[in-house]
């Protein structure tokens, strides 16, 4: 159980030439600087509470839509649609478009910090089997 990451990536800033069809990223004689962006709600900012993720992708970018799903009265048009298609229709809490660039890196992340949580959590949470066979891995790894 000796899994430990940073918990901050280093990123760096760059700019992209117009027109190009080559992926943003530092430039060897580029006088970029590495950075860690740390975003902080304003006092007016409210977080949005998500149970529910639907992404979409197109060929350059990720749609996330970010949803509150709750239990809810029905019309009757939308009870009749239910039932003929199986689709609820909601409003989402939150849409992100992601560029195609950055979403393995996302992944990473998520990846990242969720292991983290698991081996801070697993003796306070109800774990799934995925989450075991997640710490099962580290556990392994950590006793090579």
């Amino acid at each position: 159980m000796g899994y430990t990451k940073g918990s901050g990536k280093k990123g760096t800033s760059s700019k992209k030439a117009a027109g190009t069809k080559k992926a943003a990223g530092p430039k060897k004689d580029d006088d970029s600087v590495p950075v860690s962006i740390i975003p902080v709600l304003s006092k007016d900012q409210k977080p949005a509470y998500a149970n529910h993720l639907n992404i979409s992708h197109s060929h350059n970018d990720f749609l996330l839509a970010f949803s509150n799903v709750q239990p809810a009265i029905l019309s009757e048009k939308e009870r009749e649609r239910l039932e003929a298609t199986g689709e609820l229709v909601i409003d989402p809490t939150a849409t992100v478009v992601v560029p195609v660039t950055i979403m393995s890196k996302i992944i990473d992340a998520m990846i990242d910090n969720y292991t983290r949580y698991l081996v801070t959590n697993r003796d306070n949470i109800k774990l799934s089997d995925s989450d075991i066979a997640i710490l099962e891995e580290i556990d392994k790894r950590s006793n090579k």
